[in-house]
C-alpha cells in the first residue's frame, strides 16, 4: 500500500468513526429529559454590528433538577461560529417556551449541570 492509498484508508476510518460519534451522541443526547427554566437571555452576538461579521450565540438561562440550582449557556449541541447569524436565529427560534421567559432545558441526567436549550444535532440539523 502506497502513502496515497494509506492517506485516504486514514481519512476513510477517521470520517466513518466520527459519523458513528455524531450518531451515538444525537442518540443520547435526544434521550435526555427536560425541565422548565427561565430564560434570562437569547440574542445573536456579532463582532462587527456595521458588517454582520463573525457571529455567535448569547443565552444564558437558570433551571433546578433535584433541588440543585444551575445555569446554562449553551444553546444547542451543534456550534456554528463565522458568518452564521442567520443559523443561529434558525436554532433560537427553535427554543421551546412554556411562557414569556419559561423555556425547556434538556439536560444530562448523568451530570445534570450539562444542558441544551436546542436537541439540534449534525444529524438532525436539515430537518
Amino acid at each position: 500500500m502506497n502513502v496515497e492509498q494509506m492517506a485516504i484508508l486514514g481519512f476513510v476510518i477517521y470520517m466513518v468513526s466520527m459519523i458513528t460519534y455524531s450518531s451515538i451522541r444525537s442518540r443520547r443526547i435526544n434521550a435526555w429529559p427536560h425541565v422548565i427554566g427561565k430564560l434570562l437571555n437569547a440574542d445573536v452576538e456579532y463582532l462587527n454590528t456595521v458588517e454582520r461579521g463573525s457571529a455567535w450565540e448569547d443565552v444564558k438561562y437558570e433551571y433546578e433538577v433535584d433541588g440543585k440550582q444551575y445555569v446554562g449557556t449553551r444553546l444547542s449541541p451543534l456550534v456554528v461560529r463565522g458568518q452564521v447569524g442567520l443559523r443561529i436565529k434558525k436554532q433560537l427560534a427553535k427554543i421551546q417556551y412554556v411562557s414569556n421567559d419559561q423555556i425547556k432545558v434538556f439536560y444530562n441526567d448523568k451530570k445534570p449541570g450539562e444542558s441544551y436549550l436546542v436537541k439540534e444535532t449534525w444529524l438532525n440539523i436539515f430537518g
